[in-house]
């Protein structure tokens, strides 16, 4: 199966009053998007919100964008202590139909 990465430094984190909690930093390595699942430490928090300091809103994050990323279910003082850590995600993409059969031809090439 295909992993697409993600790796972004937590630079802040706030809160915004009736929305949740944000993370914010310059994307690294990697893509994220709508309803992708970051880990920081040890948990995992969907990413239900994506702001792009240069006009764009919603669109996927990718390196070197300064972002805003709003977690679901995060709390502000549980990711203050991962302050200056790194923000990752590795998400499946593809079927697996897609992988069995690039395992095939690969196994066909080195026949």
């Amino acid at each position: 199966m295909n992993i697409k990465t993600f790796e972004m430094p937590i630079v802040d984190v706030f809160t915004i009053t009736g929305r949740g909690t944000v993370i914010t930093g310059t994307v690294a390595y990697g893509s994220i998007a709508l309803g992708d699942m970051i880990r920081i430490g040890d948990q995992e928090y969907a990413c239900t919100g994506i702001e792009q300091f240069v006009n764009r809103t919603g669109r996927p994050a990718v390196v070197g964008e300064n972002v805003g990323l709003l977690l679901r279910g995060a709390e502000k003082d549980e990711i203050m202590k991962w302050r200056g850590t790194n923000a990752t995600s590795e998400v499946p993409f593809g079927s697996q139909e897609d992988d069995s059969a690039q395992d095939q031809g690969s196994t066909a090439k080195e026949s």
